[in-house]
């Protein structure tokens, strides 16, 4: 009886054993699983494939589960956009089956570094630093996705503040990643438009004075020069409250002395 019994071990564990070609041929199967959960619209399952996608190395990842994560955030992020705007006009907000699922998808994209989620990643703007950062790591390439963004009428406040920061850290980092000079030009109007035009919240404001003041043009330094010293600049933006007048003309003050904005790369 012993015999048989290790017998019968050993041929299960032959059995089960698979040759290399099997196990390539399994993990495709099991990648285009993942890549079916990620397309299927079912939050449950996106979440089921973006726990699967943790235990699979990241330089095994097909190009069709990147794809599909792709997909599935600029879908959730369009979901999110809609609900927003649901919101401002008093309509009835669509459901939202899981919130948290196009950060988790934002911060998985985003991780690749993969210049062909540059779309996506731009429409997830506001969803996070994660995006913000990886779209500026990308420099030219990412500039005009997130420049549409920035200064497009559909935008949430939300998308337009990380896109300025977005374009403040390309524009730092043009020694290395250079912007052409057409770029430039238009992340300088950028800046303009957000420092002259009334947000929705002061707070678009802030963050078009750290581009301007990054930005080095005249032009721009003369309007951050008119928020240090006059707070008529700021309330006309919308700063009601004192302390948040203060706050702007400190923060336009510290951008003329130098100081750094954050966050930082």
């Amino acid at each position: 009886m012993k015999h048989y019994t290790s017998a019968f071990v050993l041929v299960s564990t032959l059995v089960v054993l698979p040759i290399a070609g099997d196990i390539g041929a399994c993990e495709q199967a099991s990648q285009s699983a993942v890549a079916a959960q990620l397309s299927s619209g079912d939050p449950v399952q996106q979440r089921r494939a973006l726990d699967a996608i943790q235990g699979i190395d990241k330089s095994d990842i097909s190009d069709d589960v990147k794809a599909a994560m792709a997909t599935a955030l600029h879908r959730e992020s369009l979901r999110n956009t809609r609900r927003y705007w649901q919101g401002r006009a008093n309509q009835s907000v669509e459901s939202l089956p899981d919130p948290e699922l196009v950060g988790a998808l934002a911060r998985a994209v985003a991780e690749f570094g993969d210049p062909r989620a540059i779309p996506a990643l731009s429409e997830a703007l506001g969803t996070g630093f994660a995006v913000t950062r990886s779209l500026a790591a990308f420099g030219q390439p990412a500039a005009p996705a997130v420049l549409n963004v920035v200064t497009g009428s559909q935008s949430t406040h939300y998308a337009v503040n990380d896109g300025l920061i977005a374009l403040r850290l390309m524009v730092e980092a043009k020694d290395v990643r250079p912007l052409d000079a057409s770029t430039l030009a238009a992340i300088l109007a950028a800046a303009e438009h957000h420092l002259t035009t009334k947000p929705l919240f002061i707070g678009t404001t802030w963050w078009a004075i750290d581009l301007a003041a990054t930005l080095q043009d005249s032009r721009l330094k003369s309007i951050v020069e008119q928020f240090a010293s006059d707070p008529n600049r700021s309330i006309a933006m919308g700063a009601s409250d004192p302390d948040v007048v203060y706050q702007t003309q400190r923060r336009a003050a510290d951008r003329l002395a130098g100081v750094a904005p954050l966050p930082r790369p």
